[in-house]
């Protein structure tokens, strides 16, 4: 019964009273008061931030749920990560029905990345998927940078922040890498 609630909870939140307006109107004033000498374009961004990662929790609770629902096999975290993520497809699909909201592929995506970390947390442990999560997004960092310098050469546009970053995501690639394999002293 909990994880059904909780998809209730998550298609009532897919409503036009919790669209970004609506919720702006209650945490932007609230975020004004946090961070005073932000601009508006720095609170919106801070905005969006807390809705994105409204998505990312709801659905780590949705699979977590799902997977203390589901009687345990070994099918158990990949059916809790099925059911969230076709949920989340819906729940998108929900939301461009609203007339208010639209859909997003990339919500789904991010659904699907709170669900597959909530379940990793389940299985592996949080050592795991904080070790796999971190070399990931350095990666990401690192090779993306690079990427987009090499589009930014191609097409002369300067690379701006680039030409820091990228090397910064690289070192601490390395770093991150060559420290991940020492052998930690148990606690």
């Amino acid at each position: 019964i909990l994880p059904v609630a909780w998809m209730g909870i998550i298609f009532w939140g897919s409503t036009e009273r919790f669209d970004a307006e609506a919720t702006g109107s209650l945490i932007l004033p609230l975020l004004r008061a946090l961070v005073p000498w932000a601009n508006p374009a720095q609170l919106e961004a801070l905005h969006a931030l807390l809705r994105k990662t409204g998505h990312v929790l709801e659905y780590g609770i949705l699979a977590w749920l799902w997977f203390r629902a589901l009687s345990p096999s070994p099918w158990r975290a990949l059916a809790a990560f099925a059911i969230s993520v076709a949920y989340a497809g819906l729940d998108e699909l929900h939301q461009a029905w609203t007339g208010v909201r639209t859909g997003s592929v990339g919500d789904v995506l991010l659904d699907g990345g709170g669900a597959a970390s909530a379940l990793g947390f389940l299985q592996f442990g949080w050592q795991a998927v904080v070790t796999s999560l971190t070399t990931t997004l350095l990666w990401i960092a690192a090779a993306g940078g690079t990427l987009l310098l090499l589009l930014k050469l191609l097409s002369d546009v300067p690379g701006g922040w680039l030409w820091v970053s990228t090397p910064v995501a690289w070192m601490s690639l390395w770093v991150w890498c060559r420290c991940s394999k020492r052998p930690h002293p148990r606690v």
